[in-house]
């Protein structure tokens, strides 16, 4: 029996092969990562810099407003999606799994501990103590709408002031995400479980209102019910 000969060909497709491989193996991270720093988080740009590492594992710092912080991540898969382990510490501290799904983006286990001071700045007159922390936040963003929310969340308590002298002590909050048919709904309840604020999310608009027992809650709310919705606003989202 003869000898096969491997035709050039086919050498050259597995030498081309190779190099493809060793390519996005060795692809650095910096110029992948690059175009995210100064990209635009709510009132502030997030600022990426000493990009480190490889594209499937590396490193690198981050500052937002006058937070800051380093951030980790590592490539994996999750069932028939690619995606990344992500490890953010310093003034925010969160750990995840962040992945591509199909004409979407996929989160997994992810927690988040952020302080609220941030949230708020810019607000005039509003200042607010405490941390807000999502555990266990999962979400499926896939054809426009979102699938499969889940995620616990609370707020430590703490003082927030709207005005010069006005303020008030808000206890610990506490508030879940879950999936009700074609929407994400989040609800905020108070330590005694009263409804404080829900809101809704679809693929084609977003809503939030606010109870009366909210304010109530503050100290500037008197008579009515708790469930009187006292402020409403929804806003239809791009196609």
């Amino acid at each position: 029996m003869k000898d096969r000969i491997i035709r050039p060909g086919i050498w050259l497709a597995v030498l081309l092969f190779a190099v493809l491989v060793w390519a996005v193996v060795m692809l650095p991270a910096r110029p992948v990562l690059a175009p995210l720093n100064g990209i635009q988080l709510g009132p502030a740009a997030l600022q990426l810099s000493r990009i480190e590492g490889r594209l499937w594992q590396g490193n690198a710092r981050w500052q937002w407003q006058a937070l800051s912080g380093s951030l980790r991540w590592e490539t994996s898969w999750r069932g028939l999606s690619f995606g990344a382990d992500l490890t953010v510490s310093g003034d925010i501290v969160a750990t995840g799994w962040v992945g591509a799904a199909p004409a979407g983006v996929s989160l997994a286990g992810v927690d988040i501990v952020v302080p609220v001071a941030p949230l708020v700045q810019g607000m005039p007159n509003v200042s607010a103590e405490g941390l807000a922390t999502v555990r266990g936040l999962g979400l499926q963003w896939t054809d426009g709408a979102p699938h499969g929310a889940e995620a616990m969340l609370s707020y430590s308590g703490g003082r927030i002031s709207w005005a010069p002298g006005q303020g008030a002590e808000i206890p610990v909050l506490t508030g879940n995400l879950r999936q009700d048919g074609e929407a994400a709904v989040l609800e905020v309840r108070s330590p005694d479980s009263v409804l404080l604020a829900d809101g809704q999310l679809t693929n084609e608009s977003a809503r939030l209102r606010v109870y009366r027992a909210w304010p109530a809650l503050l100290g500037v709310s008197q008579g009515g019910s708790p469930t009187d919705v006292v402020f409403e606003t929804s806003q239809q989202l791009a196609p």
